[in-house]
């Protein structure tokens, strides 16, 4: 297991990811993605948009999205979590 501090969110505030291949042939990488609430002053995990795991994430910050795969039907689909920010929150 592994834990990965960044922004995954976007709002400038650090989040953390933990990390780790898959129990089967250990050539994917699974990831839970944890978001800092500063209303909650706690993290909170999040899910991707489709599909029950993110699996071998990526970042567009340009675009502010969380790239990952799902499998429908025994292929390998990507999959596009948005993660909206309140621009007024921004400092």
């Amino acid at each position: 297991i592994h834990v990965k501090y960044g922004d995954y969110n976007f709002d400038g505030k650090e989040d953390f990811v933990i990390w780790y291949a898959d129990d089967g042939m250990g050539i994917y990488d699974i990831y839970r993605v944890f978001l800092y609430s500063e209303k909650m002053a706690d993290f909170k995990e999040i899910k991707p948009s489709c599909g029950d795991d993110f699996i071998n994430l990526n970042l567009n910050k340009k675009k502010r999205e969380l790239i990952s795969m799902y499998y429908s039907h025994n292929e390998a689909q990507r999959c596009i979590t948005n993660v909206f920010v309140d621009e007024n929150k921004l400092k």
